[in-house]
């Protein structure tokens, strides 16, 4: 069975094939063992307005979701979820990254 659906080189072919946005931010995570910006960014090569941005963060910090205070038996799970201040930082910090990209002319 596949992992992904399309896989990740039916989507490079449909990128290379149908991309053709004027401009195109990829975010990439320092801790994302699963990453394939390298690849994106072979696929636009030569296309305009493409621009790489290193974050700090994991595959899921774009679904961090926002957590209240967590209670004290729960604060020894922290470091194995993305729960903690860390990861509500990157994800607050890839969230301004976009709205920034976007509000740019």
């Amino acid at each position: 069975a596949e992992e992904f659906s399309p896989t990740p080189a039916q989507t490079r072919t449909a990128v290379s094939q149908l991309y053709r946005a004027d401009r195109t931010l990829v975010l990439q995570f320092d801790d994302d063992s699963i990453d394939e910006s390298p690849e994106l960014l072979r696929v636009l090569e030569g296309r305009r307005g493409v621009r790489l941005q290193l974050l700090s963060g994991t595959h899921v910090t774009p679904l961090t979701p926002r957590m209240p205070e967590m209670a004290a038996e729960l604060a020894g799970l922290e470091a194995g979820l993305p729960l903690g201040d860390a990861a509500q930082r990157d994800f607050a910090d890839a969230t301004q990254l976009i709205i920034d990209f976007l509000r740019e002319k």
